[in-house]
C-alpha cells in the first residue's frame, strides 16, 4: 500500500471509536487484567486490510 492510499484511507477513521472498532475485528485490548499494548496497531492494521505486525514486513511503503 502506497502511503498517498493509507492517509487517505486513515482520515476516514476521524471521529471513530477505535474500542468499537477492536470489537469488529475481533482484537483483544485486555488480557489477563492487563492492556494489550498494540491493540491500537492492529486495529489500524486490520483497517488497512494489511496483515498484523506488518510494520516489521516492511509492508506499507512510507515514502514522501
Amino acid at each position: 500500500m502506497e502511503r498517498k492510499e493509507a492517509i487517505e484511507k486513515l482520515k476516514k477513521l476521524e471521529g471513530l471509536e477505535l474500542h468499537e472498532l477492536a470489537r469488529k475485528y475481533n482484537i483483544t485490548i485486555y488480557k489477563n487484567g492487563k492492556v494489550n499494548k498494540g491493540w491500537a496497531g492492529h486495529v489500524i492494521e486490520r483497517y488497512l486490510e494489511l496483515p498484523l505486525n506488518s510494520h516489521n514486513r516492511r509492508i506499507l511503503v512510507l515514502g514522501n
